[in-house]
């Protein structure tokens, strides 16, 4: 029997999951890039955000592909037993979790860091000229990475929503060594086969 008490409970633990994560993953990243650009020149800095601004964007594509993905194909791929089928309809039925991670979690902590190291950036790049620190030169630089960090996610949202079926299909086969193979009742693996 339905029970509206269950599902909000689900939602409260994982809202809590959700906080506990993104700390987690928060104290991860920063620490990560302090330790890499302490007494880094500025070089070192351009790439350390180029990555994170890959990662944020890469996320951000899954996210919206798991959200708009179609089940329908993969139940027809899953009953001719096509490898990967049944793991992406696992994908898409935890859709709202996946999506809060990759996009929400993992995009926005991105987004925070790369605009964090823009302003440490842009304090390198006065160091290195021996000038004070320029409040307009951090907002600029904020400012740029903002705005790249935003064109990317529209482009890569794009490609999400024309090829979210094959990108969630891609997501089900790297699931395959971590997630076994559904069993049939006498306990042996599916065959399986794989879509060119």
């Amino acid at each position: 029997m339905y029970s509206p008490s269950k599902k909000k409970r689900k939602f409260d633990k994982w809202i809590l999951k959700a906080f506990v994560l993104a700390f987690v993953l928060t104290l991860v990243f920063a620490t990560i890039s302090d330790t890499v650009l302490l007494d880094a020149g500025w070089i070192l800095a351009i790439v350390v955000i180029a990555v994170l601004m890959v990662v944020t964007v890469f996320f951000d594509m899954i996210g919206t592909a798991v959200m708009i993905a179609d089940p329908v194909p993969f139940h027809a791929m899953a009953s001719k037993r096509v490898k990967g089928a049944r793991n992406a309809l696992r994908v898409i039925k935890a859709q709202n979790m996946v999506t809060s991670i990759c996009s929400d979690i993992i995009g926005d902590i991105g987004g925070i860091l790369s605009g964090a190291l823009g302003v440490g950036l842009a304090i390198t790049l006065l160091s290195e000229k021996g000038a004070w620190y320029d409040p307009y030169l951090s907002i600029f630089v904020s400012a740029c990475i903002a705005s790249l960090t935003i064109a990317l996610r529209a482009f890569v949202r794009g490609i999400a929503k024309k090829r979210s079926q094959k990108i969630v299909w891609r997501m089900g086969l790297m699931m395959i060594p971590f997630v076994s193979e559904s069993k049939n009742k006498k306990g042996k693996k599916q065959k399986t086969r794989q879509v060119c």
